[in-house]
């Protein structure tokens, strides 16, 4: 199957892994082989039969750590999570990507630490190189991974609010927004955003963040953009992005009024089940037929899932 590369044949070679004994002869060496052969759309079929059979142990893990590293492979780092959900292998991986200083490597090397929500103090400079390596207009998600690493990285993520790239602006409020209170010395050029940044996105994020960092302080905005037709949907973000118990509150009572944007919809099904007192109102929505029924259906399913985990 390897030789003509046949995908009948790569089926039929994958079925007989299932059925072997995966305890007698590992079967890791030929997949490895075989991943790295096919064309993308079959190296899937690959990788599931190893998420399904497959076990931990030095072959798989070796297997795994090339294809992130050499590959960038996303199916491998969800392999990884599976077979080590405690990342204690992962930062000589990160710091593998990093070491190679490639633009794509740090970016997949971004994507990684946000996939997992890792930090380690080992990152920051890594990541701060990155960032400053990083041409105008290509900051990916940097910037948002330095925000999970803490105050390591304030001053880089302060300094990249100054940016003229609308998304260099808008991750690193976000990567401030992460660090949280201990933020504080972003207040004034994240409220210097929020009030004059030219696109609306990045405002939004400066909000968001400035509420993270300080709870409460730009509430006052949240008011006056619910009382303006024109900034309402802005509003409805803003309560969505803070997910605070307030802004759950006030997306339930939103929720109540003729005309509810569907946006309220979605902010309380992304809050699963710190809205639980929403179900009532949605259940009536429902039945009634009234506001967006796929939004509503989605939400209570969503809500009434995370409810479910906890009991």
């Amino acid at each position: 199957a390897l030789r003509r590369d046949s995908r009948t044949e790569l089926y039929i070679t994958l079925d007989s892994i299932k059925k072997a004994n995966w305890n007698e002869a590992s079967p890791i060496p030929v997949l490895r082989r075989m991943v790295n052969r096919v064309e993308g759309y079959l190296s899937g079929d690959v990788w599931r039969v190893i998420e399904k059979h497959g076990q931990k142990n030095p072959e798989t893990m070796a297997m795994l750590r090339e294809n992130i590293i050499a590959h960038h492979d996303h199916m491998a780092v969800d392999l990884w999570k599976k077979f080590e959900p405690e990342h204690s292998e992962i930062l000589k991986v990160l710091l593998t990507l990093y070491s190679r200083n490639s633009l794509g490597a740090g970016h997949f090397a971004a994507g990684v630490i946000l996939d997992l929500e890792f930090s380690d103090p080992a990152l920051v400079k890594p990541l701060i190189r990155n960032l400053r390596n990083v041409a105008s207009g290509h900051g990916n998600f940097t910037a948002w991974a330095l925000g999970y690493q803490g105050v390591g990285g304030l001053t880089a993520l302060i300094e990249l609010l100054g940016s003229s790239n609308d998304w260099s602006r808008l991750t690193a409020a976000v990567g401030l927004g992460l660090i949280g209170s201990d933020a504080k010395p972003a207040i004034e050029p994240l409220l210097q955003l929020a009030n004059e940044d030219p696109n609306d996105r990045v405002r939004m994020k400066a909000v968001v963040a400035l509420e993270k960092i300080c709870p409460g302080l730009y509430w006052n905005f949240y008011e006056e953009w619910r009382d303006d037709p024109d900034t309402i949907y802005r509003s409805v973000e803003f309560l969505r992005y803070v997910r605070s118990p307030k802004a759950i509150q006030e997306m339930i009572r939103l929720l109540q009024q003729p005309d509810c944007p569907s946006n309220v919809i979605y902010g309380l099904s992304d809050a699963g089940k710190d809205a639980a007192q929403a179900l009532p109102y949605l259940y009536e929505m429902r039945d009634s037929g009234d506001g967006d029924q796929r939004a509503i259906k989605q939400a209570i399913k969503r809500i009434e899932d995370e409810i479910a985990k906890d009991e």
